[in-house]
């Protein structure tokens, strides 16, 4: 109720004229601002390193990486490794320890542009295999309770 009562008098105030300037926004002047003085033109592009200037000359198209390991793929892109993202995501059907790639971009074969960002996407297991209950043998000499003589001998003539 007191918002309501504050809102309607500060707009009377305006339409009587009280508070001409209210609602006039007025943006600062640039003009007062220094100009950065600047030696040379900054270059479109920046210097690349030398790894990296092998890295992109070698190729020139994005390699198929699908299904790749984390550490193949960190092989293989560590000379630019500042430009690619690397998502991570778990997968209960794949065994622990156990990863691959899934997804990149750019796709496969696509041009490959100095500094271009890669993204990849790779799954890592974490289904825990399960213990198997061993099983016992039917040749195993254990005694039968019914005729007081091993099952091994039981099946056998020369016993």
């Amino acid at each position: 109720m007191k918002l309501k009562i504050l809102f309607g008098a500060i707009i009377g105030l305006i339409t009587l004229g009280a508070l001409p300037d209210a609602c006039a926004y007025r943006m600062p002047s640039l003009t007062s601002v220094p100009a950065i003085p600047t030696t040379k033109a900054a270059s479109p592009t920046p210097a690349l390193p030398p790894e990296a200037a092998r890295f992109y000359a070698k190729h020139k198209t994005m390699p198929n990486v699908s299904g790749w390991t984390l550490a193949r793929v960190a092989k293989l892109f560590n000379p630019v490794r500042d430009t690619v993202l690397v998502a991570r995501t778990a997968d209960a059907t794949m065994a622990v320890g156990r990863e691959k790639v899934t997804k990149q971009l750019p796709k496969k074969g696509a041009r490959l542009v100095a500094g271009q960002t890669v993204k990849i996407w790779i799954r890592y297991g974490t289904k825990r295999p399960t213990r198997k209950v061993p099983t016992t043998r039917p040749d195993v000499n254990v005694p039968d309770r019914d005729r007081g003589e091993s099952k091994f001998c039981s099946r056998r003539w020369w016993c």
